[in-house]
């Protein structure tokens, strides 16, 4: 009776606890699909968000300035070559090259921003350099190139967070030949570009990963001997960072020129429907990789940021290294993929971080196989393993040596300093085996001007076999006309002049470029135009009959080119350089391909005892030594290169201006 009764008191309790229970389930349930439908309507206006900030990066980039697309990196290497690139440094450019980047990393792409911070710094450069004090500046070619190299190397330095390696790196992605004097001009601004984002940006981002969480290096005192079996190790990091380093750039060749070749017979709305379209799709690929491509590590962490935040500190516990070893095996093959699809979209994009978190990964990989398998014995750690395979590939897709130094900047410690090197130059000479730097072959895939390496076959070929002749070339002499001078400039397109004393001696006297003479002529042509509507038919005619007055600077002065005596510069004076380069017949192209490169010229003149015979353009040295380069495909590869390699159908059009012009690849080693 008495048990009874306690059962009988006791149901209702029993009843509430699992009433209680089944609530509490219930609405642990509910809210675990609450959240689950909030993951997905967040992902949903995530994506939503990322498209809509692409496709206005798209639009402006196709409408305003289409030059502001991909890197800037290369474009600006072929400008301090001494070509002419100012469409890329325009403020215009600029502008859309800032908005464009911001929408490319809103719409979570992969991508870098070294190459579009160089772009910008040059493009603040060549702006600064029209106004004012700084115009003679602008007004010097070589000197105009010096400040655009010291641009470069602060927009490296404000990318890295790294002086010393931002300076070095820009020297050795940007330039063929270096002037050392512009050494501690290019320092200075790269310490200043560093110095101002440092104190700009106290808590956020900048560099390459978050100021606080660094590279899981502290400043410390310690060294570790490494031996023989870790020098193996670096080496194998090096070498197949090499090789995927070889892959990953003829990938972006191919796509690069599948890309433009899609886009090739293509204008207007087509054009603009193809661009978008090309951006939404990578967009959506990108997003739903990154979002879906681990539940596992995302339900713990949260996002791929905190992935690159882990890669190069050292695990707590073998199980959370278990759990990032698993999650990187997934994100390896993402990240190399998507960063390759991501870099050819029509917005502006970087290379360099990009890669360094590729190889970051591969090093970590690596490191965690070790420690889990023991099948080598070693001191290192996994995130050291981690920060050399993030320099080798880095430098395996770039071909920069100066990787080491930003390493041991971001580090603030040098003892990993040996282990890069080794990795870093394995990379190296493995890269350049198969293939040319990412930059180099940007170039020539999106056939700007560059000059190849001279064949050793073509080093004693003399100037008088690639010159274009006398006969077939423009030029002026010193009593010229300002009525022939705009006939010339009518029929010629040429943007540069050499100047002869007269038709019969044909000694060179000087050159002028089109602009300056341009000037010169549309004034005369407009006064003269003046004089006729005053009713004065013979002024005009002996005003457009008047000599042209040609003079050069000299010490400050303005001195006229009849008597080298000083004269007053007027709106029709032109001036002319007096000493333009010339090399005689019998010089090898050894050393005119070497004055080309070093002076960064665009034509030299060929003389003969003072006489002009011919000239070699930057154009004609560039037939001269071919358009295409021949590279050494890996031979899994080799099949397909065939395939995509000439795609473009006027890729083997010849576009000598004659038959018979001479071609470097047409020369034999003498035996």
């Amino acid at each position: 009776m008495e048990h009874q009764e306690i059962s009988t008191t006791m149901m209702p309790t029993r009843t509430l606890r699992l009433t209680a229970t089944t609530t509490r389930y219930a609405i642990i349930l509910r809210v675990t699909m609450f959240h689950q439908e909030l993951a997905g309507l967040g992902f949903i206006a995530f994506l939503l968000f990322s498209l809509v900030v692409g496709g206005m990066g798209t639009v402006l980039v196709h409408f305003v300035c289409p030059q502001a697309a991909g890197s800037g990196l290369p474009q600006m290497k072929v400008a301090l070559s001494g070509v002419d690139m100012r469409e890329f440094l325009s403020p215009t450019c600029l502008l859309v090259k800032m908005a464009g980047l911001v929408s490319a990393y809103a719409a979570g792409l992969s991508i870098g921003k070294e190459g579009p911070f160089i772009m910008m710094s040059c493009c603040f450069a060549d702006i600064l350099m029209q106004m004012g004090y700084f115009r003679r500046i602008y007004e010097d070619s070589s000197k105009r190139l010096e400040m655009l190299s010291c641009a470069c190397a602060a927009g490296v330095a404000a990318t890295f967070g790294t002086p010393f390696g931002g300076v070095l790196f820009s020297v050795e992605v940007t330039a063929s030949f270096y002037m050392v004097r512009n050494l501690p001009r290019s320092f200075f601004a790269a310490l200043a570009g560093a110095v101002t984002i440092a104190f700009l940006v106290t808590n956020g981002q900048y560099g390459l990963f978050d100021r606080s969480a660094g590279l899981g290096l502290t400043e410390t005192n310690f060294t570790k001997v490494f031996t023989y079996i870790d020098g193996g190790i670096f080496v194998f990091i090096g070498v197949v960072s090499g090789v995927l380093g070889a892959v990953f750039i003829w990938i972006i060749s191919v796509l690069v020129r599948v890309r433009d070749t899609w886009f090739l017979s293509l204008s207007g709305p087509p054009l603009l429907y193809k661009r978008i379209i090309v951006v939404l799709v990578v967009t959506v690929i990108a997003n739903i990789s990154y979002f879906y491509g681990d539940p596992a590590w995302f339900l713990h962490h949260g996002s791929p940021q905190k992935i690159i935040d882990t890669l190069f500190t050292q695990s707590p516990t073998r199980e959370d290294g278990a759990m990032l070893a698993r999650s990187l095996l997934t994100f390896l093959p993402l990240k190399y993929f998507m960063t390759i699809v991501c870099v050819v979209v029509p917005l502006p994009a970087g290379i360099f971080t990009p890669t360094f978190v590729i190889g970051g990964i591969f090093g970590r990989l690596v490191g965690e196989a070790i420690v889990v398998t023991q099948v080598v014995p070693t001191k290192f750690e996994p995130y050291e393993f981690a920060i050399i395979g993030a320099a080798a590939f880095s430098s395996g897709v770039t071909r920069a040596i100066s990787t080491a130094v930003i390493i041991m900047e971001i580090s603030h410690n040098g003892y990993l300093t040996i282990p890069v090197s080794i990795a870093i130059l394995s990379a190296y000479f493995t890269g350049g085996r198969f293939i040319e730097n990412v930059y180099d072959v940007l170039i020539t895939t999106s056939r700007l001007p560059r000059l190849k390496k001279l064949p050793k076959a073509a080093y004693d070929i003399p100037t008088w076999e690639v010159m274009k002749t006398v006969d077939r070339i423009d030029y002026l002499s010193a009593d010229i006309t300002y009525r022939q001078a705009h006939d010339m400039l009518t029929a010629s397109h040429e943007p540069v002049f050499p100047i002869v004393d007269n038709i019969e001696s044909m000694q060179l006297v000087g050159a002028v470029t089109r602009s300056r003479l341009q000037e010169a002529v549309d004034y005369c042509k407009g006064k003269a135009e003046e004089v006729f509507h005053d009713g004065k038919q013979t002024s005009q005619k002996s005003l457009l009959d008047w000599r042209v007055q040609f003079a050069y600077r000299r010490g400050g002065h303005v001195l006229s080119l009849d008597d080298n005596t000083g004269c007053s510069r007027t709106k029709l004076t032109v001036l002319m350089n007096p000493s333009p380069f010339q090399v005689v017949e019998m010089t090898p192209m050894q050393r005119v391909d070497a004055v080309f490169r070093m002076l960064k010229l665009n034509n030299a003149y060929v003389t003969q005892t003072g006489k002009l015979v011919g000239v070699i353009s930057r154009a004609r040295l560039m037939r001269f030594l071919g358009t295409a380069t021949k590279y050494r495909i890996p031979g899994v590869l080799r099949h397909l290169s065939h395939i995509f390699c000439n795609i473009y159908p006027d890729e083997k059009h010849d576009d000598r201006e004659l038959k018979d012009e001479p071609n470097a690849d047409d020369y034999v080693p003498i035996p």
